[in-house]
């Protein structure tokens, strides 16, 4: 796959969200001690102070059946899935906004979701992998998600046309084959796995690495197509920056408001990835070499 290719699709990750369609069976209710020993084991020895507890058995988008307690820890209304074997498998506990962790509401406030109502914040925990926060915005035709880590990083957003906010912002067990996270840790091997999601021409994985969150993106028999991770203002050279802005005026491509810059490595090279909001406001990205030479615009 070639790189302009790739990048077009990480555009659905950076803000114009590829829909992925979620769909969940009615849960069955069950009494309230489920009949597996071992589940009900499991969730007393993580949650011995849980109260007002209620089970019901659940399916994942592949039809893999979990049993999930709804119950109150903590002061805090919180849900978790166990499969078949009692092995916990995800968490997620409600929280305010004011509850985020300071880093995470900066970052939202950055974004160009600001303006916009948040209808349920909550974080979440999940086998494997590190803890994120998970803010649901309600749109006219479909509920957005936003992912980001407790630093403020944001890892991706989902889009839903689910009509139901249940239904729209439900979280689903996921695990990371074995493949995947061998692919991870030789190419970052002190990385920590935090998210990992499908996109239309790759899987993705978000890791942090030594301080630094990086997405990894994978073809479909886990090879490695490229890795990408945003910067700062004080990491982009004023030489690269200087030269963006020279090219799109040169080429007639106001910039209403320069977005976020990252950088992105395949097995060629390095290039600056620079996300922009166009004069009609529509979102678009110009794509640098690391010489700061232009390689092409997405529109």
């Amino acid at each position: 796959m070639n790189a302009a290719k790739y990048i077009l699709s990480q555009i659905v990750i950076f803000g114009i969200s590829f829909l992925l369609l979620w769909c969940t069976e009615v849960p069955e209710e069950l009494p309230p001690t489920p009949c597996l020993k071992q589940v009900d084991d499991s969730f007393k020895s993580r949650y011995p102070e849980a109260v007002h507890t209620v089970w019901s058995k659940g399916r994942d988008t592949e039809g893999k059946s979990y049993y999930i307690a709804d119950f109150e820890y903590d002061t805090t209304v919180a849900q978790a899935w166990f499969d078949c074997n009692g092995n916990w498998m995800l968490s997620e506990y409600a929280c305010r906004f004011s509850q985020l962790e300071a880093p995470v509401r900066e970052a939202f406030l950055r974004s160009p979701y600001a303006s916009q109502n948040i209808s349920k914040s909550r974080l979440l925990e999940r086998k494997g992998m590190k803890q994120l926060y998970v803010l649901c915005l309600p749109e006219e035709t479909q509920h957005v998600n936003l992912y980001y880590t407790p630093e403020g990083d944001f890892v991706r957003s989902l889009a839903s046309r689910q009509e139901h906010e249940e239904e729209a912002c439900v979280e689903y067990p996921k695990e990371i084959p074995a493949l995947m996270k061998e692919r991870v840790s030789s190419l970052f091997e002190k990385a920590e796995i935090i998210d990992f999601w499908l996109g239309p021409f790759s899987q993705n994985i978000g890791v942090m690495d030594e301080g630094k969150f990086r997405t990894v993106a994978l073809d479909h028999q886990s090879q490695w197509i490229c890795t990408f991770w945003p910067l700062s203002a004080e990491e982009v050279p004023q030489a690269v920056e200087d030269n963006f802005y020279a090219s799109l005026n040169r080429l007639g491509y106001p910039v209403r408001q320069l977005r976020n810059v990252c950088m992105m490595q395949d097995r060629k090279s390095l290039y600056y990835l620079f996300y922009f909001e166009g004069e009609k406001g529509d979102e678009q990205l110009a794509i640098l070499f690391e010489s700061g030479e232009l390689y092409g615009i997405i529109r």
